[in-house]
């Protein structure tokens, strides 16, 4: 009995030996590939829930509107700012109070196909800023030539939820982030409802220095 007793606490430490082994080998790897200036990969799940923009005194400066939206799309505007919350590779949980989200612009586009508008497109035009739980930080942008395209197949379903894709830049890094750009692909929706817009974006970041 003994020595099956033994023989497990060996392995738990040969198992235990090896999983701090990958751990260090996957943190020098992202460091070796960081000083190699090459393409880093990276993941991320996040929440951006709504909330009043600050030091905003007019209700007007919290909404961005619609621009050429038809009569018949009940929505005419949206919130412009948000407070973004969950995890990425290399970032941790991030810190909500520091991790925001602002929209700059909302274009509707009509697709020419009038006796099917579900095939038209919401393009939002963004910008904000990630906060890990160290403090580190970096910019994030959905720039004009790629926003974030909000289909509308679902709302037309009397679905209060709108399904989007989109492109993410990132730039402007702080700390362990400086001289960081990269490109996320990101795919989410956002509930009309509760007021909340969650996304997996999945991408890789470079670094400069």
């Amino acid at each position: 009995m003994k020595a099956l007793v033994y023989l497990f606490v060996i392995a738990m430490f040969l198992f235990a030996g090896c999983a701090k082994d990958e751990m260090f080998d996957e943190k020098s790897n992202n460091l070796e590939l960081k000083k190699a200036k090459v393409p880093i990969p990276m993941k991320a799940e996040f929440c951006m829930t709504n909330a009043p923009y600050p030091g905003c005194t007019n209700p007007m400066c919290n909404m961005i509107p619609v621009i050429g939206a038809p009569d018949f799309f009940p929505i005419k505007a949206f919130p412009a700012y948000g407070l973004i919350s969950g995890h990425a590779t290399h970032m941790g949980e991030v810190i909500t109070e520091k991790s925001y989200g602002i929209k700059t612009s909302c274009i509707y586009k009509d697709f020419d196909t009038p006796d099917n508008p579900m095939d038209d497109e919401l393009w939002m035009e963004s910008h904000g800023r990630i906060s890990a739980d160290n403090g580190d930080s970096y910019a994030f942008t959905h720039p004009a030539e790629s926003p974030m395209k909000i289909k509308l197949n679902l709302f037309y379903s009397n679905i209060p939820i709108l399904p989007f894709t989109g492109e993410v830049i990132m730039s402007d890094g702080t700390g362990k982030f400086e001289g960081v750009s990269g490109l996320v692909i990101m795919e989410g929706q956002t509930d009309l409802q509760a007021q909340t817009t969650c996304w997996r974006g999945e991408g890789t970041m470079t670094y400069k220095k």
